[in-house]
């Protein structure tokens, strides 16, 4: 996954944007993609189940 469009987010697991609940860590930052708002999730911080 590289980028997750704001509007289609189900459910937020998170207390901040973009940082880990459990280790505090960065995992994403907020940008425009194609005008639309996104979170650009940086290499090898981020895993899916």
């Amino acid at each position: 996954m590289v980028k997750c469009f704001k509007e289609r987010i189900s459910r937020d697991y998170t207390n901040e944007h973009c940082i880990c609940p459990e280790c505090q860590a960065v995992f994403a930052r907020e940008t425009l993609v194609r005008g639309t708002p996104a979170y650009k999730i940086i290499g090898g911080k981020a895993y899916m189940k």
